[in-house]
């Protein structure tokens, strides 16, 4: 499935689920091969807190 077919969220689009801090961002590979887990390659972006004060 390259693509969600909005359908399936339409109804939630525009609910506030609440805030979220982001402490991590996988960038996957999709269009590769998986690994024996079954999970695709790529690479993870951590965020440092020190950088972004509250």
């Amino acid at each position: 499935m390259k693509k969600i077919r909005p359908s399936l969220y339409e109804a939630y689009k525009d609910i506030y689920f609440g805030c979220q801090t982001v402490e991590s961002m996988q960038l996957l590979k999709m269009t590769g091969p998986k690994d024996a887990n079954g999970y695709y390659s790529g690479d993870e972006v951590f965020f440092s807190v020190e950088y972004f004060p509250s």
